[in-house]
């Protein structure tokens, strides 16, 4: 049994939830998208730059800040939002159905599933340590891959050291 075990919740629109169960009730249609981007905004974190940062080419600033003061209801970027964010697109548009996305591959191990579980509560600069230190494992990876196995080092003896 895990800490989150230990709490619930109550929604206006649901009965008592587990902490685990919350994310696939979320029904907060109440709410518009910009007030839904607003919270989860809050929740991690994180500045309206730093959400754009995560993909500067379809999230420009303007535009987000807009869709947070004004409270759109609907907004053409909610696509790349939802992508940036690892949200469902439904939830956030709409406030209906699960608010992560869900990894639905039938291999997938349950380590990888609770490392997926796990990024979702990362903040942003622990996210992109997250993606540099992997960047970095699977270069080391892939030139040892193209050559062989690694090296291996001298006997000690060699090396000028003792046995």
């Amino acid at each position: 049994m895990s800490m989150r075990d230990n709490y619930t919740f109550v929604e206006p629109s649901c009965q008592q939830l587990s902490i685990d169960s919350l994310d696939s009730c979320n029904t907060v249609p109440h709410m518009s998208m910009g007030k839904r981007l607003k919270a989860e905004l809050e929740s991690r974190g994180m500045k309206p730059a730093e959400l754009c940062a995560l993909d500067p080419d379809n999230l420009p600033l303007t535009n987000i800040c807009s869709i947070l003061s004004r409270g759109s209801k609907k907004s053409q970027y909610a696509p790349a939002i939802a992508n940036a964010l690892g949200l469902e697109l439904l939830w956030l548009q709409t406030g209906q159905g699960p608010k992560y996305l869900t990894a639905t591959p039938a291999n997938i191990s349950k380590d990888d599933a609770a490392i997926l579980d796990a990024y979702h509560w990362l903040m942003p600069a622990e996210q992109a340590a997250f993606f540099d230190c992997a960047k970095k494992n699977k270069e080391i990876a892939e030139k040892f891959s193209n050559k062989g196995p690694p090296p291996t080092a001298p006997p000690l003896a060699a090396r000028g050291g003792k046995k």
